[in-house]
């Protein structure tokens, strides 16, 4: 299994939800119970921004200077059903999936990349 190994801008946001079944019974109570074995569900919107090349460097600080293509790449190959391995800022090392990349061309061969980080769950 691969492993996502960019560099992402340091303006990251993650949001985590829960997955619950509510049944309102009358007078405000509602009973509620968790649905399914993973009710938990954690996001996190990334932005990566560089050059667009075929030359794949991974190791720039903080998203500059690195390959952008590269990402586009990566996400590609997972085409939004594979998962893959990357350790989330606040250190969840976990499997992963992502359908969305939206570019942005800013000049010459810049580029930048938002992509949101879906976690899955395998059994």
């Amino acid at each position: 299994m691969e492993r996502f190994s960019y560099k992402t801008r340091v303006e990251q946001s993650g949001q985590t939800s829960y997955a619950v079944l509510s049944a309102p019974m009358g007078d405000g109570y509602v009973q509620r119970a968790p649905d399914g074995i993973n009710t938990r569900g954690d996001s996190w919107d990334l932005t990566a921004r560089g050059i667009w090349s075929n030359l794949v460097d991974p190791t720039c600080v903080n998203g500059l200077g690195q390959d952008v293509r590269g990402i586009s790449d990566f996400i590609d190959r997972h085409a939004g059903y594979k998962s893959f391995q990357w350790t989330a800022p606040d250190g969840t090392d976990a499997l992963w999936t992502c359908t969305d990349v939206a570019k942005v061309k800013e000049s010459g061969r810049i580029m930048s990349l938002t992509f949101t980080f879906i976690r899955t769950y395998v059994p």
